[in-house]
């Protein structure tokens, strides 16, 4: 007795079985040349990433995040021509410390050409290492009388970018060469003083590059004049052989004096003062939120008027610093990397 058609469940299960096997390897390699491609697009996102966060880190001084106070942040874009987005955030969290963050991505109606990374990383703004050990150091002799007062407490001020809640580190009044009253007019409030250290002169010498080389220079002459309007906290160089500042006027930031100084009318300074010759503020009505340095190897003398006030503030200083500091990543050595 025949029995047709007993082989034909067989074949066609064949046929079915190779036909999902087949499905299968074609799926798998699909999926394998998917996932290639993804992986090829999301290694070159993370290269541009790297890229834009070292040139970044490079060129920080275009982003103007010094000029900033603590808490407040500068964002700007790039289009790459690679298709690539990126988002570039500085955050700063402390005068010395800021957060660079970068946020890459390529958006693609194709799935596979889609892909984003993020880099941040926290930077200390490293300043020059200037001798600051007083609110007013000095190589050479510092001269005071009547109401002038010279204090190292530190005192938190609303008015600081800090604000109120910050640490508070006194200083010493005054380390100098040596601290008189001026004949014979009386100093009353002559604060107690340290002897400074002989190496305060050349300290100087070695951080002055690279405060000249961040800060923005106007030559001057012997005529009296103001400072000009500050944007925010900045660096800037006066440069002559005698500089008269006549106020009413006001700084914010680093102002460094290549030359003798004198000072007349009111005169506010909230940062550092650094002076590379004699001081003379005999005739001004003084007021420094900060702390002044005046130092050179002469041994360049403070004389101060009868109307001056210097008052330490860390916060002012440390904002000052930052305007020609240079972005590290010790001791953060943080680096995170996260895609999406």
């Amino acid at each position: 007795m025949r029995r047709r058609g007993f082989v034909l469940p067989f074949v066609i299960i064949a046929i079915g079985t190779s036909g999902t096997l087949a499905m299968a390897f074609i799926t798998a390699a699909w999926r394998g040349h998917r996932a290639g491609r993804q992986g090829r697009q999301a290694e070159s996102v993370a290269l541009a990433a790297d890229e834009v966060l070292a040139d970044a880190q490079r060129a920080w001084r275009a982003d103007s995040l010094w000029t900033l106070p603590p808490g407040t942040a500068v964002t700007r874009t790039i289009d790459l021509p690679n298709g690539v987005h990126h988002d570039i955030v500085w955050r700063r969290s402390h005068p010395l410390v800021a957060w660079l963050d970068v946020r890459s991505a390529r958006i693609s109606r194709i799935a596979e050409e889609r892909a984003g990374r993020r880099r941040t990383r926290a930077l200390w703004l490293a300043p020059p290492s200037l001798p600051l050990p007083a609110a007013l150091t000095a190589s050479g002799a510092v001269i005071g009388e009547g109401a002038t007062t010279v204090s190292g407490i530190d005192i938190p001020h609303a008015a600081m970018p800090c604000g109120m809640q910050r640490d508070a580190v006194d200083v010493a009044a005054i380390v100098a060469g040596q601290v008189a009253p001026a004949a014979p007019a009386a100093w009353p409030a002559m604060p107690v003083w340290a002897v400074v250290p002989p190496t305060v002169s050349l300290q100087v010498s070695s951080a002055l590059p690279t405060v000249v080389q961040h800060s923005v220079a106007l030559p001057r002459d012997s005529l009296p004049a103001p400072l000009p309007a500050s944007p925010g906290w900045q660096a800037l160089l006066l440069d002559g052989p005698v500089i008269v500042v006549q106020g009413p006027t006001v700084w914010r930031g680093l102002l460094t004096v290549r030359g003798a100084l004198r000072l007349q009318g009111p005169v506010q300074i909230d940062g550092v003062l650094l002076v590379r010759g004699p001081l003379d503020a005999q005739r001004a009505r003084l007021r420094v939120r900060g702390a002044v340095l005046v130092a050179d190897s002469l041994g360049a003398d403070v004389r101060l008027g009868g109307d001056t006030d210097v008052q330490y503030d860390r916060c002012a200083v440390q904002m000052a610093l930052a305007t020609v500091a240079t972005p590290r990543s010790t001791p953060f050595v943080l680096w995170q990397a996260t895609g999406h």
